[in-house]
């Protein structure tokens, strides 16, 4: 049976909770295992994923009729923004929008140096759900920094983000435990804005 969210009206009894986000999370590994390539970054990625999905389980009010919208704001001059979800680029540069929820995108500016995943330059990950939107600077290896990279939340959650401004940047994940990189948002609806520079 093909993996789709499923509508969610409102809250309901714990155990119909508990059914629903087992659901999502047994979709969640599913799609991870699909081939893919097999790298310790990838496997780190599609971890942080699940963890950011279950962390925010009990919060749940709904997933239908929402809308995110990705933008960038390139003030490097130079480069161009890529924001990739598998083996699909969403975005060369300009806003994305999705009227569904976006679960485990990575965001970078390529500059001619960075690897399709990100390898080799300074890499977001977000995933941006109703009520279970997550995201993070990522530099764990073979991830390492290459311009000044930061994002915030908008319509929701405002003012809510972090930046990385040197190779030395404190808030960002380094080692996969390093979880208090993430930054969580309950809000619907919710916009990222990133930057770069």
């Amino acid at each position: 049976v093909p993996c789709a969210y499923a509508s969610w009206s409102g809250p309901r009894s714990p155990s119909e909770t508990t059914s629903y986000w087992r659901y999502i999370n047994s979709c969640i590994l599913l799609r991870h295992q699909q081939p893919v390539a097999k790298t310790r970054y990838s496997s780190i990625m599609y971890f942080k994923t699940l963890v950011s999905a279950t962390v925010f389980a009990a919060a749940a009010v709904g997933v239908q009729g929402e809308r995110h919208v990705v933008s960038f704001v390139n003030n490097c001059g130079f480069g161009s923004p890529r924001l990739i979800q598998g083996s699909t680029v969403l975005s060369s540069g300009g806003p994305y929008a999705r009227n569904s929820p976006l679960v485990g995108a990575i965001a970078y500016l390529q500059t001619g140096g960075c690897g399709f995943d990100g390898v080799g330059c300074t890499v977001v990950e977000t995933t941006l759900r109703n009520h279970l939107s997550s995201t993070d600077i990522s530099l764990i290896p073979p991830l390492k920094f290459s311009v000044a990279t930061g994002f915030r939340y908008s319509n929701g959650c405002d003012g809510q983000g972090a930046a990385c401004y040197s190779a030395g940047c404190q808030k960002a994940y380094r080692k996969p435990e390093d979880h208090f990189a993430q930054v969580n948002c309950e809000a619907k609806d919710v916009n990222l804005v990133i930057t770069f520079c």
